[in-house]
């Protein structure tokens, strides 16, 4: 892999600067994402805290660049009706079971597979989603999700004939994160769908009925785990119906309609005279 110092060359911690940093960055962003490339820019920041705090170097040259702007994209999602399409074409009651916890929780990919029985309430109808000591979650934090009352009822009926303390099993084992992106790929490649479609576009197919389903934003926020306000805005796009709804809501009634009529053709203009 074409590392940092392939770039800068061999030098001494100390001398590097903003100027060698920008090289780094030119030539890495030849062959990479603009999102890998910030990922690649926050571990070496990372390494060069803690140079200072070892007392190695004095400052940070990295706490003075600026991460790559990422264009905001529209964010991927099923419709009601490719879903339907979807589910019905899946074979393996295993994925199928997955796809149901994603689409109708929100939960990554990760928290999919690495759900336990444990961590399902069902008599409060509620998910906890967290880190241990097996698993870490995306962002360390904690959070409680609602279960609507198809997927209590699927849940159950799976955890019943389950002999696992995982929920997502193949042949009694617990189902590794590949075999789940790749198999849902596959599906996805043979269907008359988006190819660049995979397991995470669920994630966004919830968040989308929601907003489209009239759910408010700040709701959706809490459900999809996110910190700011600001990530959950890509969805807002979906909404202007809604947002039509709600302009109607103080349209005026027929006597103040009739009243504004009949002054339609007052000079506003000396109002204020």
């Amino acid at each position: 892999m074409y590392s940092f110092l392939d770039a800068i060359g061999d030098k001494k911690i100390s001398t590097i600067g903003i100027r060698d940093i920008d090289v780094y960055k030119q030539s890495k962003l030849k062959s990479i994402e603009l999102v890998t490339m910030n990922i690649y820019l926050r571990t070496l920041r990372a390494s060069f805290t803690k140079a200072v705090d070892w007392k190695i170097i004095r400052t940070n040259p990295f706490t003075r660049v600026a991460l790559c702007p990422i264009p905001q994209k529209t964010p991927q999602f099923f419709t009601f009706e490719q879903f339907d399409e979807l589910i019905q074409t899946i074979k393996e009651p295993w994925l199928l079971q997955a796809i149901y916890i994603a689409a109708f929780t929100g939960m990554r990919r990760a928290e999919v597979v690495n759900l336990r029985w444990k961590d399902i309430d069902f008599t409060n109808g509620l998910i906890v989603v967290g880190s241990d000591e097996r698993f870490q979650t995306k962002t360390g934090n904690r959070r409680v999700l609602p279960m609507n009352s198809f997927l209590i009822r699927i849940l159950h009926t799976m955890q019943i004939k389950s002999t696992s303390e995982y929920v997502i099993t193949l042949n009694g084992k617990k189902v590794r994160e590949i075999w789940l992106s790749r198999r849902f790929k596959q599906y996805i490649s043979k269907m008359d769908f988006d190819k660049s479609m995979h397991f995470h576009t669920l994630r966004h197919t919830f968040a989308s009925w929601l907003v489209q389903t009239g759910v408010p934003i700040y709701e959706v926020q809490t459900l999809m785990g996110h910190s700011s306000i600001n990530i959950t805005q890509i969805y807002s796009h979906l909404v202007p119906q809604q947002l039509r709804n709600s302009v109607e809501r103080i349209v005026p009634n027929d006597r103040l309609i009739h009243s504004l009529l009949q002054i339609e053709n007052v000079n506003f203009t000396n109002i204020s005279e």
